[in-house]
Protein backbone atom coordinates (compact mmCIF):
# COMPACT_ATOMS: atom_id res chain seq x y z
CA UNK A 1 0.00 0.00 0.00
CA UNK A 2 0.99 3.58 -0.57
CA UNK A 3 0.59 7.14 1.10
CA UNK A 4 -3.23 8.11 0.34
CA UNK A 5 -3.40 11.54 -0.25
CA UNK A 6 -0.13 12.11 -2.38
CA UNK A 7 -0.64 11.93 -5.74
CA UNK A 8 -1.63 14.94 -7.87
CA UNK A 9 -2.30 18.64 -6.35
CA UNK A 10 -6.38 18.77 -5.59
CA UNK A 11 -6.90 21.14 -8.43
CA UNK A 12 -6.47 18.16 -11.38
CA UNK A 13 -9.78 17.59 -10.06
CA UNK A 14 -11.51 20.82 -10.66
CA UNK A 15 -9.41 21.14 -13.94
CA UNK A 16 -10.94 18.12 -14.83
CA UNK A 17 -14.43 19.11 -13.59
CA UNK A 18 -13.80 22.17 -15.61
CA UNK A 19 -13.19 20.19 -18.53
CA UNK A 20 -16.32 18.44 -18.24
CA UNK A 21 -18.50 21.24 -17.74
CA UNK A 22 -17.29 23.13 -20.94
CA UNK A 23 -18.20 19.18 -22.86
CA UNK A 24 -21.92 19.19 -21.48
CA UNK A 25 -22.61 22.46 -22.14
CA UNK A 26 -21.67 22.36 -25.76
CA UNK A 27 -23.35 18.92 -26.03
CA UNK A 28 -26.80 20.64 -24.20
CA UNK A 29 -29.87 21.31 -26.98
CA UNK A 30 -30.11 25.16 -27.92
CA UNK A 31 -33.37 25.01 -25.85
CA UNK A 32 -31.58 23.61 -22.85
CA UNK A 33 -29.36 26.69 -22.63
CA UNK A 34 -30.34 28.59 -19.50
CA UNK A 35 -28.44 30.35 -16.70
CA UNK A 36 -30.86 30.06 -14.16
CA UNK A 37 -30.07 29.02 -11.22
CA UNK A 38 -31.04 25.29 -11.58
CA UNK A 39 -29.20 24.36 -14.55
CA UNK A 40 -25.93 25.86 -13.42
CA UNK A 41 -26.58 23.94 -9.86
CA UNK A 42 -27.67 20.62 -12.20
CA UNK A 43 -24.52 21.40 -14.61
CA UNK A 44 -22.02 21.65 -11.28
CA UNK A 45 -23.10 18.21 -9.98
CA UNK A 46 -23.00 16.38 -13.28
CA UNK A 47 -19.10 17.58 -13.41
CA UNK A 48 -17.59 17.75 -9.88
CA UNK A 49 -16.75 14.37 -8.39
CA UNK A 50 -18.49 14.59 -4.66
CA UNK A 51 -16.46 14.69 -1.84
CA UNK A 52 -15.27 11.47 -0.29
CA UNK A 53 -16.40 10.97 3.50
CA UNK A 54 -16.24 7.85 5.39
CA UNK A 55 -18.51 6.25 6.99
CA UNK A 56 -17.44 5.45 10.84
CA UNK A 57 -19.98 3.58 12.20
CA UNK A 58 -19.46 0.95 9.71
CA UNK A 59 -15.93 0.20 9.40
CA UNK A 60 -14.74 -3.06 9.87
CA UNK A 61 -11.27 -4.60 11.05
CA UNK A 62 -9.18 -7.67 9.98
CA UNK A 63 -6.68 -8.60 12.38
CA UNK A 64 -3.58 -11.26 12.29
CA UNK A 65 0.05 -11.61 13.72
CA UNK A 66 2.49 -10.08 11.11
CA UNK A 67 6.38 -9.69 11.39
CA UNK A 68 6.92 -6.02 11.19
CA UNK A 69 9.84 -3.77 9.68
CA UNK A 70 11.22 -1.01 11.54
CA UNK A 71 14.59 1.26 11.74
CA UNK A 72 16.29 1.81 14.95
CA UNK A 73 18.08 4.76 15.52
CA UNK A 74 21.11 4.91 13.25
CA UNK A 75 18.42 4.29 10.55
CA UNK A 76 19.10 -0.07 10.48
CA UNK A 77 16.29 -2.22 9.32
CA UNK A 78 15.36 -4.55 12.31
CA UNK A 79 11.80 -7.22 12.08
CA UNK A 80 9.79 -7.24 15.38
CA UNK A 81 6.40 -9.48 15.90
CA UNK A 82 3.53 -7.80 15.98
CA UNK A 83 0.54 -7.61 14.88
CA UNK A 84 -1.16 -5.93 11.95
CA UNK A 85 -4.30 -4.61 12.00
CA UNK A 86 -6.43 -3.67 8.78
CA UNK A 87 -9.14 -1.15 9.05
CA UNK A 88 -12.06 -1.66 6.35
CA UNK A 89 -13.56 1.80 6.22
CA UNK A 90 -16.77 2.04 3.88
CA UNK A 91 -17.22 5.34 2.06
CA UNK A 92 -18.89 7.88 -0.23
CA UNK A 93 -18.16 9.84 -2.86
CA UNK A 94 -15.71 9.82 -5.46
CA UNK A 95 -12.28 7.36 -4.64
CA UNK A 96 -10.10 9.96 -6.65
CA UNK A 97 -9.79 12.33 -3.61
CA UNK A 98 -7.42 9.56 -1.67
CA UNK A 99 -5.18 9.89 -4.65
CA UNK A 100 -4.88 13.39 -4.44
CA UNK A 101 -3.21 15.67 -2.10
CA UNK A 102 -5.25 17.04 0.86
CA UNK A 103 -2.72 18.98 2.92
CA UNK A 104 -4.22 20.00 6.24
CA UNK A 105 -1.42 21.61 8.38
CA UNK A 106 1.20 19.28 9.11
CA UNK A 107 -0.91 16.27 8.68
CA UNK A 108 1.23 13.10 8.29
CA UNK A 109 -1.06 11.52 5.48
CA UNK A 110 -1.65 7.49 6.50
CA UNK A 111 -1.02 4.38 3.68
CA UNK A 112 -3.57 2.67 2.39
CA UNK A 113 -5.74 1.55 -0.90
CA UNK A 114 -8.95 1.66 -1.96
CA UNK A 115 -11.11 -1.37 -3.33
CA UNK A 116 -14.29 -0.07 -4.80
CA UNK A 117 -16.12 2.01 -2.34
CA UNK A 118 -13.99 1.04 0.73
CA UNK A 119 -10.72 2.02 2.30
CA UNK A 120 -8.37 -0.39 3.64
CA UNK A 121 -5.83 1.44 6.08
CA UNK A 122 -3.42 -1.10 8.03
CA UNK A 123 -2.23 0.00 11.02
CA UNK A 124 1.32 -2.21 12.45
CA UNK A 125 1.76 -2.73 16.01
CA UNK A 126 3.95 -4.16 18.19
CA UNK A 127 2.40 -2.76 21.51
CA UNK A 128 1.14 -5.17 24.12
CA UNK A 129 -1.44 -2.89 25.25
CA UNK A 130 -4.83 -3.00 23.76
CA UNK A 131 -5.81 0.51 24.53
CA UNK A 132 -2.73 1.92 22.36
CA UNK A 133 -4.00 0.16 19.55
CA UNK A 134 -7.58 1.50 20.18
CA UNK A 135 -6.14 4.72 20.49
CA UNK A 136 -4.31 4.61 17.57
CA UNK A 137 -7.36 3.32 15.30
CA UNK A 138 -9.12 6.88 16.56
CA UNK A 139 -6.17 8.96 15.60
CA UNK A 140 -5.35 7.23 12.32
CA UNK A 141 -10.22 7.67 11.55
CA UNK A 142 -9.78 11.23 12.58
CA UNK A 143 -6.43 12.19 10.78
CA UNK A 144 -8.72 11.01 7.67
CA UNK A 145 -11.45 12.58 8.62
CA UNK A 146 -9.13 15.78 8.73
CA UNK A 147 -7.84 15.28 5.53
CA UNK A 148 -10.92 14.84 3.79
CA UNK A 149 -12.74 18.08 5.42
CA UNK A 150 -9.60 19.99 4.09
CA UNK A 151 -10.69 18.57 0.58
CA UNK A 152 -14.30 19.32 1.07
CA UNK A 153 -13.96 22.93 1.85
CA UNK A 154 -11.77 23.59 -1.17
CA UNK A 155 -14.43 21.59 -3.01
CA UNK A 156 -16.92 24.02 -1.78
CA UNK A 157 -15.09 26.69 -2.85
CA UNK A 158 -14.75 25.48 -6.71
CA UNK A 159 -18.92 25.26 -7.03
CA UNK A 160 -18.78 29.05 -7.09
CA UNK A 161 -15.97 29.23 -10.08
CA UNK A 162 -18.20 26.65 -12.44
CA UNK A 163 -21.60 28.58 -11.85
CA UNK A 164 -19.30 31.45 -13.43
CA UNK A 165 -17.53 28.80 -15.64
CA UNK A 166 -20.97 27.91 -17.03
CA UNK A 167 -22.50 31.17 -17.23
CA UNK A 168 -19.73 31.95 -19.89
CA UNK A 169 -19.65 28.51 -21.65
CA UNK A 170 -23.27 28.95 -22.11
CA UNK A 171 -23.65 32.47 -23.50
CA UNK A 172 -20.52 31.98 -25.48
CA UNK A 173 -22.34 29.09 -26.97
CA UNK A 174 -25.82 30.65 -27.54
CA UNK A 175 -23.68 33.27 -29.36
CA UNK A 176 -21.85 31.01 -31.66
CA UNK A 177 -25.46 29.31 -32.49
CA UNK A 178 -26.62 33.26 -32.78
CA UNK A 179 -23.94 33.17 -35.26
CA UNK A 180 -24.22 30.21 -37.15
CA UNK A 181 -28.20 31.22 -37.19
CA UNK A 182 -27.40 34.62 -38.78
CA UNK A 183 -24.87 32.92 -41.01
CA UNK A 184 -27.26 30.53 -42.76
CA UNK A 185 -29.81 33.58 -43.54
CA UNK A 186 -26.84 35.33 -45.10
CA UNK A 187 -25.96 32.50 -47.70
CA UNK A 188 -29.71 31.36 -47.95
CA UNK A 189 -30.26 35.03 -49.13
CA UNK A 190 -27.46 34.28 -51.68
CA UNK A 191 -29.03 31.25 -53.12
CA UNK A 192 -27.23 28.69 -51.25
CA UNK A 193 -28.46 25.79 -49.22
CA UNK A 194 -27.89 24.06 -46.35
CA UNK A 195 -27.47 20.25 -46.46
CA UNK A 196 -30.03 18.51 -44.13
CA UNK A 197 -28.28 18.01 -41.07
CA UNK A 198 -29.31 17.07 -37.30
CA UNK A 199 -31.60 20.11 -35.72
CA UNK A 200 -29.88 21.64 -32.93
Amino acid sequence: MKALFSGEALSSLRDEALAALYAAVNGMAESQLGTDPAVLEALVDQTLPAPARIHRSEVTFEIGEASLKSFDLLSRPRHEDGILVLLKIPFSGDARYFNVSAAAGFEVPPDGGVEGQTLLVPIPTTSTDETTVVAEVDARLDRIERLLAHQAEEVARWRSVLRQAAVRAIEDRRARLAMETRTIAALEEVGLHQTPASPR
